[in-house]
């Protein structure tokens, strides 16, 4: 039993066919490190699974063939709520020392392969995600050249009408509003295509302001049209916003609101953090 007892796998022998099925007969040193104690002679899925039946996934009774001897090793993989680990068990029938038939099991803890197995299976689904995102800036940069070419023709073509209209009339208005728009979806085809671009954009300077002003435009489409976006101004004191959360139960509503401050540079961390808090109230 010395080899056994060295070894850095778990050696436990049992002998499911006496008088006292599954009474355990032997726990290598290692085992015993493993689960706390030596439970040589208590009943094996009492100690190993708290269980006072014999485990569903036993293999006892593939260990012997129809003619009563050893039928060979039986693998299998398995959880262990005791020690929270995973184990791959190697079982066959052997002759203990007295001559009876007992089983033998050699496990290997598996553990952090398991774990590998797992990131590789969350990094391969990241990988096909990532390949769904790149295949859909693909088809949207595809679909927003083609956009493209359609808003070219109708700025084009409505800038050219334009020319030939007397100001201060309603389709001089009208026009307007259609370049307007046209410029507009322009500007949205342009960030897409950004998107989709597979090269990197080069550093440069930009106006925060132009981007915070883009910014809201497209949170307007994903906040509750009770909450009130205002454009501010240094110095000025305002009330950032102000929404209403619904009570479902009487039916009425009640107001949400931040108090008036001045606005400086300074600030704009605490800002940020109202700006939430106030978005997770009204939501």
């Amino acid at each position: 039993m010395t080899i056994f007892s060295a070894a850095l796998l778990l050696f436990l022998v049992m002998d499911p066919f006496g008088s006292i099925p599954f009474f355990i007969l032997f726990m290598n040193k290692y085992m015993v490190d493993k689960f706390g104690a030596d439970h040589t002679g208590r009943i094996c899925y009492e100690v190993f699974r708290n269980s006072s039946r014999v485990c569903g996934h036993c293999p006892n009774d593939q260990l012997l063939n129809t003619s009563g001897n050893s039928g060979g090793v039986v693998v299998w993989e398995d959880y262990n709520p005791i020690t929270k680990s995973w184990y791959i068990n190697y079982d066959r029938a052997i002759k203990w020392i007295d001559g009876r038939i007992v089983h033998l099991q050699i496990a290997t803890d598996i553990t952090q392969l398991k774990e590998l197995q797992e990131k590789q299976i969350m990094a391969e689904s990241q990988l096909r995600q990532a390949q769904k995102m790149e295949a859909i800036g693909n088809l949207a940069g595809g679909i927003a050249h083609d956009f493209n070419n359609i808003l070219t023709s109708i700025i084009g073509y409505t800038e050219l009408v334009l020319d030939d209209v007397q100001k201060d009339t309603i389709v001089r208005e009208n026009l307007n509003e259609v370049l307007t728009a046209g410029k507009r979806a322009k500007d949205l085809v342009w960030q897409i295509l950004t998107f989709a671009r597979q090269t990197d954009e080069p550093t440069k300077p930009i106006r925060i302001d132009k981007i915070a002003h883009e910014v809201l435009k497209f949170i307007r489409s994903s906040i509750p049209t009770t909450i009130e976006l205002m454009k501010i101004k240094p110095g000025i004191p305002i009330i950032l916003c102000t929404g209403y959360s619904k009570n479902i139960s009487d039916g009425t509503a009640t107001e949400i609101g931040i108090k008036s401050f001045i606005y400086k540079p300074i600030v704009m961390a605490e800002l940020a953090k109202t700006v939430r808090n106030v978005l997770d109230e009204a939501q």
